[in-house]
Formats: structure tokens, C-alpha cells, sequence
């Protein structure tokens, strides 16, 4: 909108946040309702993987060498499958991956 006299009017409401053109998009907080929780933070996910891995370890269900590193690899080549792949070779995959994580001697009480 112009004014006479040739100048431009301000702009009416509030000022935009997050930059104008290159700025990234989704900053601001999710929507009500129906938005999924946020995820929780990266520290919080590692401490609860190395809780499970440990867990699996001593009750004899993984390898003993076995450890957050090994798992993280297979979850990543999982996931890239996925976005190359059909979902018919990512069974194959799991399976692969699963036995190779996989303890040579069952755990007690499950023969």
C-alpha cells in the first residue's frame, strides 16, 4: 500500500520471526491437538539404548561384544535400505543383521 507522496505504509501486525528468504522452515513450536510429541533428546535416546543393549547383553540374548556402535550401524544400513530398496530384500536384511547380532547360546529357560 502506498501513501501519497510516493513512500511506503509499515507493515500492519506483528513483526515476522525466523528471517525472511533462506530462513528454514518448521522453527516454531508443533501444532495443538493432533501434532505428534516431540522426540526426545538425542542424549536421552542414547542413554536408553545403552541401558537396552546392556540389558540384552547380560541376559545372553546378543553377542558379548556386541555394543551401542554395533546397533547403531544396523539401524542406519535399515534405514538406507529402505530409502533404495524394495521393502521385499529389508526382511532379508533385519534377518541377516539379527543373526549376526545374535548370541551363539540361548538364554536360560528358553529351550
Amino acid at each position: 500500500m502506498r501513501r501519497r507522496g510516493g513512500s511506503r505504509a509499515p507493515p500492519r501486525g506483528p513483526p515476522a520471526r525466523g528471517g525472511g528468504a533462506g530462513a528454514p522452515r518448521g522453527g516454531g513450536p508443533p501444532p495443538r491437538g493432533g501434532g505428534a510429541p516431540p522426540p526426545p533428546p538425542r542424549r536421552e535416546q542414547a542413554r536408553a539404548l545403552g541401558i537396552l543393549v546392556d540389558r540384552a547383553r547380560a541376559a545372553g540374548v546378543v553377542r558379548d561384544d556386541v555394543g551401542v556402535d554395533d546397533v547403531r550401524i544396523c539401524l542406519a544400513a535399515i534405514a538406507s535400505f529402505r530409502l533404495t530398496r524394495p521393502a521385499v530384500g529389508l526382511h532379508r536384511l533385519v534377518d541377516l543383521l539379527l543373526t549376526g547380532l545374535t548370541a551363539d547360546r540361548l538364554p536360560a529357560g528358553s529351550e
